[in-house]
């Protein structure tokens, strides 16, 4: 008997295509072939599961709105995500805040409970200042009036004045800020408020020196971009220069000390700071 895989009408039943001289190869039913092989060897389906609220609709509609479905879900899923995320950050950096800012603290748990803090005794810490600065005991012996008229800048006198100035200062601590959001509004009008007197005194050096607008922004550049290194070499620089004896000898009116007078009028400005 002959070989049945002799037998070339068999073979070609076999092999379903029969040779030819033609070497090129369908790589896309290659891949599908190899595609679906794998999602079956996976256990994955490559047939989307219809949601039952459209299993009465065209097959294709049924599927794209199945997938818009899923899709919805999986947005709205991620938009609650993102919400609560950006919550708990807030609540993060109000503790690192709270941490770095015991004021913040205060402010934190007036808002919460304001029975948790125990408010300082004004007159027992008035008292306990005035006796370490003026002494056990002390008791003036002029009225506030008397101290005025009679000696202004006596011990009297400032004993009056530091009682004012305590009592300011512990008023000021008891009345602090009873929310975290009135604690920032008086952070920002604290800021504010530097901004302005920053911009003031600017201006007042810029109109007592007779500075351009680029001058002034030259050396506003030139400050805030100084750091510690470069203000000790200018420090001892300074520091150095009244011991430089530079060759004046073509300065008219030099003094002798070696200095020129445009450099002692310099040092006297710096002196009457």
């Amino acid at each position: 008997m002959d070989n049945i895989n002799d037998n070339p009408i068999v073979s070609q039943g076999f092999n379903e295509v029969p040779p030819t001289n033609d070497y090129s190869v369908n790589l896309d039913a290659l891949l599908d072939e190899t595609q679906e092989q794998v999602g079956e060897a996976n256990g994955i389906s490559q047939e989307i599961e219809i949601d039952e609220r459209f299993a009465g609709l065209d097959p294709q509609e049924a599927k794209y709105r199945t997938y818009q479905s899923r899709y919805d879900k999986i947005q709205a899923d991620y938009n609650k995500l993102q919400s609560q995320f950006t919550s708990v950050e807030e609540k993060a950096r109000l503790i690192d805040e709270m941490i770095q800012n015991p004021d913040m603290l205060v402010a934190f748990v007036n808002e919460v409970n304001p029975n948790l803090i125990k408010k300082p005794d004004s007159s027992l810490y008035i008292k306990e200042r005035i006796k370490e600065e003026f002494g056990e005991g002390y008791k003036p012996t002029l009225t506030r009036d008397q101290s005025e008229i009679e000696d202004p800048g006596g011990k009297d006198w400032r004993y009056y004045k530091r009682l004012d100035q305590l009592f300011a200062e512990q008023n000021k601590s008891v009345n602090k800020a009873t929310t975290v959001k009135e604690y920032k509004e008086q952070l920002a009008r604290m800021e504010e408020q530097k901004r302005l007197q920053s911009q003031a005194e600017l201006e007042q050096v810029k109109k007592s020196y007779n500075m351009p607008d680029e001058e002034v922004e030259a050396m506003t550049k030139f400050w805030n971009n100084m750091n510690l290194d470069q203000a000790v070499k200018l420090y001892r620089f300074l520091k150095r220069q009244p011991q430089t004896r530079a060759n004046l000898n073509m300065v008219s009116g030099s003094p002798n000390s070696g200095m020129s007078p445009e450099f002692i009028e310099f040092q006297k400005q710096f002196k009457r700071r």
